[in-house]
């Protein structure tokens, strides 16, 4: 029986010695169909709780970094959960960094190491 491992698709599409792309695609159908879709539907005037919407689209936004930062290194972030979610911060907001430096704030680039 297949297993869904996006909302597009199942197992089938991992199988091994599948395409890096098959890889990718399987990714950013879980970042967009189990996080990001769901964030922006709770954003849309149309939802009837939307002003109380914020902290659920925080919490789902927040979950993003620490994967997207995964990937991109192409490394578990097991144990390092805290590392990984602060690069992966900072890549998605590329001039963080410059801002905070620029405003008199502790460098961003020191969150990397820690």
């Amino acid at each position: 029986m297949p297993i869904q491992v996006s909302p597009l698709f199942t197992d089938s599409k991992l199988q091994p010695g599948c395409a890096l792309e098959d890889k990718i695609d399987m990714f950013e159908d879980q970042m967009s169909g189990w996080l990001l879709r769901h964030a922006h539907a709770l954003l849309d005037e149309k939802y009837v709780s939307r002003k109380d919407a914020g902290f659920a689209v925080l919490t789902l936004a927040t979950a993003y970094f620490e994967p997207i930062e995964s990937y991109h290194a192409g490394l578990s972030s097991d144990h390092k959960s805290k590392l990984f979610f602060r690069r992966g911060f900072l890549r998605v907001f590329l001039n963080l960094s410059t801002t905070l430096k620029n405003n008199g704030f502790k460098d961003a680039e020191q969150w990397q190491r820690t």
